[in-house]
C-alpha cells in the first residue's frame, strides 16, 4: 500500500456528530494534502505564530520538531493552549478553504519518540531514496540535542462554511473515529 500524506486515507471511517459528512471529508483533504500549519501560541503579552511542516496520525494527533530554543517551543511550554490554521495560500479566492483548530501542545514524551520519527519521516517523505536523505535518528531530539518533537492535540476544529459568501463564517466538525 502507497503511503499517504495524512494515514486515514479514507473519510468514510470518520463523521462529524453534525451528520456533515461533506465538510468532514473536505477537511479530512485539507489536512492531509497541505504540509505546513500555522500555530499561533501565547503567554501573558508575548503572542507569537509560526508556519511548521506536519504529519497527522489516525487520531488527529499532529507532530512537528523545533528547536527547543524557538519562541514558539518556550512559549507553549509556558501555555500549552494553542491555535492551529491550515490552509492552501496559492487556492483562488473562490475556492479557498481551510481549517481552523484550538487546543493543546506539548513536547512529546520520550517512549513515543520512535513511532513519531517514523511517522514523520514516512509521510514527510514518500520517496525511501529521499526519505533515507532526511530521516534523523532518535538522538537529535534526546539529551542536549537542540531539537525536540511536538504535538497539537485539538479540542475543537471548524471550517470555512461554504454558504456564507458575504461574511467568513465557520462550521464546527467534530472529527471521532467510528
Amino acid at each position: 500500500m502507497a503511503l499517504s500524506r495524512f494515514c486515514p486515507n479514507d473519510p468514510k471511517r470518520y463523521t462529524s456528530a453534525n451528520g456533515m459528512n461533506e465538510h468532514t471529508e473536505k477537511t479530512i483533504r485539507i489536512i492531509r494534502d497541505n504540509r505546513y500549519l500555522t500555530l499561533a501560541v501565547a503567554s501573558g503579552d508575548d503572542v507569537w505564530a509560526s508556519p511548521l511542516a506536519y504529519v497527522c496520525d489516525s487520531e488527529f494527533k499532529f507532530y512537528w520538531y523545533s528547536a527547543v530554543s524557538a519562541r514558539h517551543s518556550i512559549l507553549l511550554t509556558k501555555n500549552p493552549k494553542v491555535a492551529v490554521a491550515i490552509f492552501n495560500s496559492q487556492e483562488p479566492s473562490d475556492s479557498a478553504d481551510g481549517v481552523q483548530m484550538h487546543g493543546q501542545a506539548f513536547q512529546l514524551p520520550e517512549a513515543d519518540l520512535e513511532r513519531v520519527i517514523q511517522i514523520y519521516f514516512e509521510q514527510s517523505f514518500l520517496d525511501p531514496k529521499e526519505r533515507a536523505r532526511w530521516v534523523r535518528p532518535k538522538s537529535d531530539f534526546l539529551g542536549n540535542a537542540p531539537q525536540r518533537f511536538y504535538y497539537f492535540q485539538p479540542d475543537s476544529v471548524f471550517k470555512c462554511d461554504p454558504e456564507s459568501r458575504c461574511i467568513d463564517r465557520r462550521i464546527e466538525v467534530l472529527l471521532r473515529i467510528l
